[in-house]
């Protein structure tokens, strides 16, 4: 008989000849009987041990036991592989937990912040709780309220993020503090969104860049020491995020696989394409990507991908397939021979490739060229999933404008610090001056996580509040003239 517990599976043997009654006890055990035993370890018999069971070489002799509590047959089988409703398991989630698997990540996660706190504590960090019930704040998503019993028509708020309480921790003097902290935030499911998740937050004054790097990443190499006993030695590679954007698609891009996006407005510079030509000629942005293997991709496959890119926002998708040197698609009588031989040239393209082009306004086409790079990778089995990527992504711009609202906004964080002089006007040109912010990223898109040094100039703060709240005034306003003008408390919050 297996006997499970938190520590793992360990066989009990009943010998009738030994002990006959203790035998017949155990004749009425059935599934998840509570059940306590007493007994000899001993080593298997030759021929009898399981290597695939940690205690596979050794087995109890059982001579005692004691049935604490029976149960009922379970609704499902308590094993690791198991094909049933999430709806089930989660209406038994005591029983689900007791899984393997279950348990595992539970005790992974108590160990995990083990780990953090051993690190950031040795590195004279204190650990600081802050208040769940606190003044609702405007933030990026929906907050939680809590109604309040003594205040009738009155809320609390459930912080969306700790950081909420950073600038009076930090005013106050602690100047090196961290939290491993609960965020909730009322907004769609998605698949990096739930409506609560654990946030490691890490806080320090008077930090320039490399300090924050420096921290962060000895803390994730901590972490795969101690967690995953793999030891890295190297310092993670770093890329700007013009560089991630034009040729991943994404400032947090996935470095398991190498497909990267290439830009192709020198090839169609001259162009008899009148849709390449009429994109080029209004500013737009052209580039592709190139995968091996045109028999993967039939017509019907392509028009598939058509769709996904045309649900991304893009206006279409042009697609080449190269044989022999010879393109063939619906675009390829288009194509000059200088253009043929401009893009075996820049992809590189062997016999049985196939090149996906977009064409659009520049953003929308790599963010959409970037979606499609990951999708191709999965369909295409790119990914090499035994090994982890680290990346850290640099020199964030400062704003974006957004299209739909006809105002610049902060792109992540409006209180990032940047290199603007004190006279230095706030607009297009500026909006894109890089930040003192850095992103790890890990693998895959969602894992990732972003670093920044706060504005500590209380007038620099004042101006990027008001033209990420206001969106006016954008061309107007330096350092030294904005004054007490503007107010962070003064501005209108939607």
């Amino acid at each position: 008989m297996d006997l499970r517990d938190q520590y793992g599976v360990t066989q009990i043997v009943f010998n009738p000849e030994q002990r006959k009654n203790i035998y017949e006890q155990a004749m009425a055990l059935r599934a998840e009987f509570v059940i306590s035993i007493e007994g000899k370890v001993s080593p298997r018999p030759e021929g009898m041990l399981n290597k695939e069971m940690k205690t596979g070489a050794i087995e109890v002799i059982a001579e005692n036991v004691t049935i604490l509590n029976t149960a009922k047959t379970p609704p499902f089988e308590i094993i690791d592989e198991i094909d049933v409703h999430e709806e089930l398991k989660l209406q038994y989630r005591y029983l689900d937990l007791r899984r393997t698997t279950n348990k595992k990540n539970i005790l992974l996660r108590s160990r995990l912040y083990k780990v953090v706190r051993d690190f950031l504590v040795e590195n004279r960090f204190t650990e600081i709780e802050t208040p769940f019930l606190m003044k609702s704040t405007p933030e990026g998503a929906r907050d939680f309220l809590v109604p309040s019993r003594n205040y009738n028509g009155r809320f609390y708020a459930l912080p969306q993020s700790p950081q909420t309480y950073k600038q009076i921790l930090m005013i106050a003097g602690f100047d090196r503090y961290f939290q491993i902290v609960k965020c909730f935030r009322d907004e769609d499911l998605r698949k990096d969104r739930q409506p609560e998740f654990t946030q490691i937050d890490i806080e320090m004054s008077f930090v320039n860049e490399s300090d924050v790097i420096t921290i962060s990443e000895s803390l994730v190499k901590r972490i795969y020491k101690e967690i995953k006993d793999q030891h890295l030695e190297y310092d993670f590679p770093r890329m700007t995020y013009d560089q991630a954007m034009s040729e991943y698609g994404s400032d947090k891009p996935d470095l398991r696989f190498d497909l990267k996006i290439k830009d192709l407005g020198k090839v169609f510079s001259q162009t008899e394409f009148n849709t390449f030509s009429a994109i080029l000629s209004s500013g737009g942005h052209i580039a592709g990507l190139c995968v091996d293997g045109t028999d993967k991709f039939s017509r019907k496959q392509i028009d598939k991908l058509t769709e996904f890119v045309k649900n991304l926002g893009a206006k279409g998708l042009v697609w080449l397939k190269n044989q022999n040197a010879q393109f063939d698609g619906p675009t390829a009588k288009y194509l000059s021979e200088q253009e043929r031989k401009s893009l075996l040239n820049i992809f590189g393209t062997t016999d049985n490739s196939i090149i996906f082009i977009i064409a659009g306004e520049k953003e929308k086409t790599l963010s959409v060229l970037g979606d499609l790079r990951l999708h191709l990778a999965q369909f295409l089995n790119l990914i090499d999933e035994t090994r982890d990527s680290f990346l850290w992504i640099t020199d964030f711009p400062m704003l974006e404008f957004n299209t739909e609202e006809n105002r610049y906004i902060a792109y992540i964080d409006a209180n990032q610090n940047n290199d603007l002089s004190d006279d230095e006007p706030l607009g297009a040109e500026s909006g894109y001056r890089p930040v003192e912010g850095v992103r790890l990223t890990l693998s895959y898109p969602e894992g990732e996580r972003s670093y920044s040094i706060t504005i500590y100039h209380y007038c620099e703060t004042d101006r990027l509040y008001y033209v990420s709240c206001c969106g006016i005034g954008v061309e107007a306003n330096s350092i030294s003239e904005c004054g007490d003008r503007v107010r962070p408390q003064d501005l209108p919050v939607e």
